[in-house]
């Protein structure tokens, strides 16, 4: 115990501002140098300072007052959350994002600061304490605080942050009825998804039929919807993990048996062809574009011409042979349909599954 005098501050007295640009305050210092100290309060500006007894210190004593109670109670999750905290970032650091204490002590060499690694800790993670209150039967009210999910005091940056994430499958078009294994893959380490545990990597349907027999792991399987049901929607799948990345995979769900032509797609340019008689100064010209049949799984059947003329002797010099691909040209721009995609299903087709990808 020790007769002190204007040892109660408002700690708004600036010390010094640290390289990184923080203002300190002498409040700060004064907390630092008698940490199990508090004065008692008095009109004297003299008063006496005494170490308290552990455990029982004002601030260490249940919720404290209204104004208090949030504030301790994320000082106390925060402090939790310190303990919790490993040494050094683990080789692959999870989602959400986690601190490691060798990462803190790092921030202040870095930044030069006088407190303790701990305290520079504490003083981050309760920038994050939000205040809430719960109202219940009667108007009675619950006033806590919680600090943020995430430990943004200097994390360890897990890669799923920074890689991405994709669905590997083995085909786009699907049989009615069939199944397809479906996998969770990173950018980086393939079907291994570094940050997350099987359980938090997450699939569900977002449109379409069928159904998933796993919803989570790094992989599941798809079972496709019977027929009649296929070319309502197409169907999106998509996965999710624990650091909120996602993706999604169509399916078409189609008749793949069917052996008939169920659109076609007209390629998007004539052939010319020009040969000129040097011995008859005469040149002949040819000009044809084809089309492309496909079946209802949107594999190509077969193509076949579907233009073409012939243009004779009409130009007697063949002096530049360029000359001889002029007509054609006009005879293509007349002609041709550039891709253009025709549907040759039938009724009956569609109501039995036949149900193309580039209708979906």
């Amino acid at each position: 115990m020790a007769k002190v005098k204007n040892q109660v501050y408002d700690g708004s007295e600036e010390t010094y501002t640290d390289k990184g640009g923080a203002i300190h305050f002498f409040g700060e210092l004064f907390r630092h140098i008698m940490p199990d100290a508090y004065p008692f309060f008095s009109l004297n500006p003299t008063g006496i300072v005494r170490k308290s007894s552990r455990g029982y210190r004002r601030s260490q004593q249940g919720r404290g007052s209204e104004k208090q109670a949030p504030w301790r109670e994320c000082f106390k999750q925060c402090a939790d959350r310190w303990n919790a905290m490993p040494e050094e970032c683990p080789p692959f650091p999870p989602c959400p994002a986690v601190s490691s204490k060798k990462s803190v002590w790092e921030a202040k060499q870095d930044q030069g600061v006088m407190c303790s690694f701990y305290d520079l800790f504490m003083d981050c993670c309760l920038t994050s304490c939000t205040e809430i209150t719960i109202y219940g039967p009667d108007g009675i009210a619950y006033k806590g605080g919680a600090i943020s999910a995430d430990n943004q005091c200097w994390p360890c940056v897990p890669p799923c942050l920074v890689d991405g994430l994709s669905i590997d499958y083995t085909a786009p078009c699907m049989s009615c009825g069939a199944q397809q294994t479906l996998y969770a893959m990173d950018s980086v380490y393939d079907n291994f998804i570094p940050c997350c545990t099987e359980e938090e990597i997450r699939w569900k349907i977002i449109q379409g039929g069928g159904h998933l027999i796993n919803e989570t792991g790094p992989q599941t399987t798809y079972q496709a919807p019977a027929c009649p049901q296929a070319c309502i929607l197409p169907v999106v799948i998509e996965v999710a993990d624990c650091c909120n990345r996602s993706a999604t995979l169509t399916l078409t769900i189609t008749d793949t048996t069917a052996d008939y032509d169920a659109y076609y797609i007209d390629r998007g340019e004539c052939e010319i062809t020009c040969e000129a008689s040097e011995l008859y100064g005469t040149c002949g010209s040819w000009a044809w574009y084809w089309r492309d049949f496909y079946t209802c799984a949107g594999m190509l059947r077969h193509s076949e011409i579907a233009w073409s003329m012939e243009q004779g002797t009409v130009l007697g010099d063949c002096s530049p042979i360029s000359l001889c691909y002029i007509s054609p040209h006009s005879w293509c721009e007349a002609e041709l349909h550039p891709y253009q995609v025709v549907d040759l299903r039938t009724e009956e087709q569609i109501e039995a599954g036949c149900c193309p990808p580039i209708f979906n």
